[in-house]
C-alpha cells in the first residue's frame, strides 16, 4: 500500500490503516514497525497519529536526544504500551543493551516504533516497514511493506 501525503493530517489515514492491520495480525510477540526516510519526512508526526489512534493520552514528541520514549495505550486492539525509539544516534550494540531491547522484543502487548531502524546494528528482529519519502515541496509518499 502506498499513500501520497500532501498535508500532515493525511498521516492520520496511514495510522488508521496500520492500526487496522495491527489489530488483525496480533500475536504473542510485540509488533515492531520500522520508520525509514530522510529527516523531516514525517516519521515522528506519523507516530503521533498512531499513538493517538491507539488511545495514548500523552503527546508524542521526538525521542532523538534521549533515544526512547514510552506511552501507555488504551484501546481494543490489545496493545498497552507504545515504545518509540529513535536509532539515528546509535553507535553500536551498547545502546540496545541500555534500552533492554532484547527483553522488549519479547514483551507481548507492546508496539515498538523505531525511527532509523537501519542503525540498530543487527539488534532488530524482522519488522513491518514504512518508507517515508519527499516527492516535492511539502509532498511525501508513505509506503507500507508488511512482514
Amino acid at each position: 500500500m502506498k499513500w501520497a501525503i500532501s498535508q500532515e493530517l493525511d498521516l492520520r489515514d496511514v495510522a488508521a490503516y496500520l492500526v487496522n492491520e495491527l489489530g488483525t495480525t496480533k500475536t504473542s510477540k510485540p509488533a515492531i514497525i520500522g520508520l525509514c526516510g530522510n529527516l523531516g519526512a514525517g516519521k515522528t508526526t506519523f507516530t503521533k497519529y498512531l499513538a493517538e489512534a491507539l488511545g495514548a493520552k500523552d503527546t508524542v514528541v521526538s525521542p532523538t536526544f534521549i533515544l526512547e520514549r514510552q506511552y501507555d495505550l488504551n484501546n481494543t486492539y490489545g496493545y498497552t504500551k507504545l515504545v518509540h525509539i529513535d536509532a539515528y544516534r546509535f553507535e553500536g550494540t551498547d545502546e540496545g543493551k541500555v534500552l533492554a531491547l532484547a527483553k522488549r522484543f519479547t514483551t507481548p502487548d507492546t508496539l515498538i516504533v523505531i525511527e532509523w531502524p537501519e542503525y540498530m546494528y543487527g539488534e532488530l528482529p524482522s519488522y513491518t516497514k514504512l518508507l517515508f519519502a519527499h516527492t516535492g515541496e511539502g509532498a511525501r509518499t508513505v509506503e507500507y511493506i508488511p512482514l
